[in-house]
């Protein structure tokens, strides 16, 4: 997420009042120029993890078609005509987008080979392998690659870096810092799917902040 991002994020906890952080609504956004000013003896710096977990509700299917024929033209033709009939199949399903993977000579043989890509991108999550299935049996071949997502996930990684951003303030305030932030900068912030105890696919939001405090007085 970009710089801007995290200092809206800030500003956010600012104006709530963090306790831990004995942030006040003048306080905006980090300082720089007195994160620069205080001695090193005298800054606390921490690291705030968090992660905010949410069901998936989208999902990018994808797999590659591949025909031979006796010259490149023929390839061709044969691998758009199976692209079609892929497409025809997923259309129900979501949005389709077709893509030329490479064509040319076979390794070690005769005729010339065609490649599409093809990724299917739809909501119906929970019809994944029905969808796989349909995709398969319609053409596609090879490894068929499925990677879910949020719809909002924006909202999500905003939410996740707030909590890391409050993760840090409270351990800033029990190694004993006051005043509200220097400096707050993002370290990363990343997602990952897989499955609650109930089997709902879900992702995972995780995100972690560095921040510098001062250690022995309250910024004014």
């Amino acid at each position: 997420m970009k710089k801007k991002a995290i200092l809206l994020i800030l500003s956010a906890l600012v104006l709530a009042a963090t306790g831990a952080c004995a942030l006040t609504a003048t306080a905006a956004a980090p300082n720089y120029a007195e994160a620069a000013a205080v001695p090193a003896a005298a800054k606390i710096e921490v690291i705030g993890s968090a992660e905010i977990t949410a069901e998936a509700d989208t999902c990018v299917i994808g797999g590659q078609a591949e025909c031979v024929g006796n010259t490149a033209g023929e390839a061709a033709a044969l691998c758009a005509e199976k692209a079609a009939a892929i497409r025809a199949a997923a259309a129900p399903f979501g949005t389709v987008r077709v893509t030329d993977n490479g064509s040319g000579p076979v390794y070690n043989g005769t005729g010339c080979y065609a490649r599409a890509y093809v990724t299917v991108t739809t909501h119906e999550v929970a019809r994944v392998s029905e969808i796989k299935a349909a995709l398969a049996d319609a053409g596609l071949g090879g490894y068929i690659n499925v990677s879910y997502g949020c719809s909002e996930s924006g909202r999500y990684e905003s939410r996740a870096l707030a909590a890391a951003a409050e993760d840090a303030c409270a351990k800033a305030a029990a190694l004993g810092a006051s005043g509200r932030p220097l400096r707050l900068s993002e370290e990363y912030c990343s997602e990952t799917y897989g499955a609650d105890a109930f089997g709902t696919t879900t992702v995972t939001f995780t995100a972690q902040v560095r921040a510098v405090f001062a250690a022995d007085a309250e910024i004014k």
